[in-house]
């Protein structure tokens, strides 16, 4: 080998080398970097906690008022999300020093693979992601297939972790696409009863003739927030003679609901060099097994005989308690001396929850009321809405819109038990009052419409029903409109469906005055005289409210259903008719011929409807009938709102002796 190979040779090793040291320069960099940096925002996210522990504590949570990014590791996460303030963390207490633990996932995500995908095959219903609660019944809100086939698969489990709900849509047979719904379930329970935190550990270790010294305590309502000053402790430990002792912590809320901590004192030969922690998993109320894991230390530990009378030469033992019960661990060291460790399990509920449930219904919604009681306290409800029961909420109250009849709610305690209670049902009105007019007076013939005024105003009138109580002989009565048949009195019933609502209304029925035209005097051979005559009396026009007669000019007020009716009376010795013709109301405010139509904000047709009786054409003598008078009858439909309107009725009659004869009357109205 050549010198000049030789120096490549001893280049490429040296380059090598070089990039071997930058590498390691760059990770050791980086690595002191995410050390540092995850450091400093656990450090500062503990401190913002810390000072937010008085004024943000939520069901024993403290809210986070700061955005905050960290990895959600002890859920099986290893992505970095945005945490807001609807974030929290959990109590947590050891060796006298409080620590905080994050337990829900955050709003805000930062991983693209959690965004929810556009479907034109699906739409997913609810929450997407969708956080509930460790030992909670997962019930899938549903979707919308648009018709399609949809199939369903999950590997959900009820223990802290993200899972998925992958719905696939077939067309045909043939995939079309997979949605995933994802699914965080936290690892923190909520509770109406309040939470005992104890300081430092749960099962404490000391020699005989040493001094106990207590490590404190804290109590966290929901409702009434920290309540560290309302624990009472009651104690047996006797720190001179060997045994077993406990130290019972209670604190009860403004709701009356109570919880209690226990804290065991184990006071050992103080020449025995061994002794046993002991850590209960759950420590919360679970319907399940406890697993009970002692951890020994001390130099001369030998073995330790197990309730079950199996023995173990391990310093970690774990054991399963599937009851509340004492369970008694008798530890020896290599001399043969013992200790006993005596664990007692409460937490163990395999009793469902009771409660009452009313459901009531007001305007097709049905609002829920429960009350759910159990010693564990009460975790969530879950409550039937038309096609499924809702995912466990917290609140005790509910509303949806459906069939009350079907209403029922899933009561789940904290420790994961269920019970299913029927609601009782009530429906009641959407109206709260209503009241009606006390008395009436109206004519044969005419209608009258009974107004209701019901509070709300935007109640449901269809609620509104009417009857004849007594008189069926002097009226007819549809819906809410009554006509007078006959003279006498009637007695009409307005009721409010579902409520206790009810009210009547006395209808006096009259016969109607009438006004006779005016007697024919001219002498029947003086054409002239005839003809004066005629021309003032041939056609007259007499108003009537509520059959009682009206003068021409007049100023009335009418009620929302009340008619006013307007006579023409016909003197036949004037000739024949052949052309009748007419103006209803004029709509103005003053004065004024003429109809209108509704484009004009002042056209009477806003307020009133008219009708002639009997029902002719004006303009086609054929359809006349044999009477000597035609009635025009106009109704008030709606509220004027103080407004007086100019109502006005004006006849053109041509006969075979005189080429026009002209009728005019002319009222102003007011309808409040």
């Amino acid at each position: 080998m050549d010198s000049e190979e030789k120096r490549e040779i001893t280049f490429f090793k040296d380059k090598k080398k070089l990039i071997i040291a930058i590498s390691i320069i760059v990770i050791a960099l980086i690595t002191i970097f995410v050390v540092l940096t995850k450091d400093s925002k656990y450090k500062s996210l503990e401190e913002s906690m810390l000072a937010t522990t008085r004024n943000y504590v939520k069901n024993g949570r403290i809210d986070i008022k700061e955005d905050y990014y960290f990895t959600l590791s002890q859920m099986g996460m290893r992505e970095t999300y945005d945490c807001n303030k609807d974030s929290g963390v959990l109590i947590k207490a050891g060796n006298g020093t409080i620590n905080y633990e994050v337990y829900l996932i955050c709003d805000s995500y930062k991983s693209s693979s959690m965004e929810s995908a556009t479907s034109k095959y699906i739409t997913i219903l609810g929450a997407n992601p969708l956080v509930v609660e460790n030992n909670t019944t997962f019930v899938d809100p549903g979707y919308n297939s648009n018709g399609y086939t949809v199939q369903k698969s999950t590997n959900y489990r009820n223990s802290p972790g993200l899972y998925t709900v992958t719905y696939m849509v077939y067309d045909n047979g043939t995939l079309k696409e997979k949605v995933n719904r994802y699914v965080v379930v936290s690892n923190v329970a909520s509770a109406d009863a309040p939470v005992i935190t104890l300081n430092g550990d749960a099962n404490v270790v000391l020699k005989v003739g040493s001094t106990y010294i207590e490590p404190g305590y804290i109590a966290i309502d929901p409702t009434d927030g920290p309540i560290t000053s309302r624990v009472t402790t009651t104690t047996n430990v006797n720190m001179n003679v060997i045994g077993e002792y406990q130290v019972v912590y209670k604190v009860t809320n403004s709701k009356g609901l109570t919880s209690t901590k226990k804290r065991l004192v184990s006071v050992i030969d103080k020449d025995l060099n061994m002794y046993a922690q002991v850590t209960l998993s759950p420590e919360v109320a679970t319907k399940d097994k406890v697993e009970i894991t002692l951890k020994i230390t001390g130099n001369e530990y030998s073995h330790i005989v197990l309730p079950d009378n199996t023995t173990s030469k391990d310093v970690t033992v774990k054991y399963d308690a599937t009851s509340n019960d004492l369970y008694i661990f008798k530890i020896y060291d290599i001399h043969g001396n013992s200790t006993e460790k005596k664990v007692f399990v409460e937490n163990i509920d395999r009793i469902p929850p009771t409660g009452t449930c009313s459901a009531v219904s007001q305007g097709g919604v049905v609002t829920y009321t429960v009350t759910g009681n159990d010693d564990s306290g009460i975790k969530g409800y879950s409550y039937y809405a038309g096609n499924d029961y809702t995912e466990f909420k917290s609140s005790n109250t509910f509303k949806y819109i459906m069939d009350y009849n079907l209403a029922s709610v899933i009561v789940q305690d904290i420790a994961g038990n269920t019970t299913k209670i029927s609601c009782s049902t009530k429906k009641i009105s959407t109206i709260t009052s209503a009241t009606i007019p006390a008395s009436k007076t109206i004519y044969i013939g005419d209608s009258y419409t009974i107004p209701v005024t019901i509070t709300p105003t935007t109640g449901d009138k269809k609620e509104i029903s009417f009857d004849i109580l007594s008189g069926g002989n002097y009226i007819t009565l549809i819906g809410d409109t009554v006509k007078g048949v006959a003279a006498g009195t009637a007695y009409v019933r307005m009721r409010v469906a579902d409520s206790n609502i009810s009210e009547q209304i006395a209808i006096t029925v009259k016969k109607k005055e009438t006004t006779q035209p005016p007697i024919w005097t001219p002498d029947p051979t003086d054409p002239g005289e005839i003809a004066s005559w005629c021309g003032k009396h041939a056609a007259t026009l007499t108003g009537y409210l509520n059959g009682s007669p009206l003068a021409d000019r007049s100023t009335i007020t009418m009620n929302v259903g009340e008619t006013v009716t307007v006579t023409l009376y016909l003197t036949k010795d004037c000739g024949t008719i052949k052309q009748l013709t007419r103006t209803s109301a004029s709509g103005q405010t003053s004065g004024g011929t003429g109809g209108c139509d509704l484009s004009d904000p002042i056209c009477w047709k806003h307020w009133f409807t008219a009708k002639s009786v009997p029902s002719v054409n004006h303009d086609n003598p054929s359809t006349y009938v044999n009477t000597d008078h035609f009635d025009w009858v106009i109704t008030a439909t709606k509220s004027a709102n103080g407004k007086t309107i100019a109502l006005s009725q004006t006849t053109f009659q041509s006969t075979s002796k005189f080429s026009e004869i002209k009728s005019f009357f002319h009222l102003n109205v007011r309808v409040p």
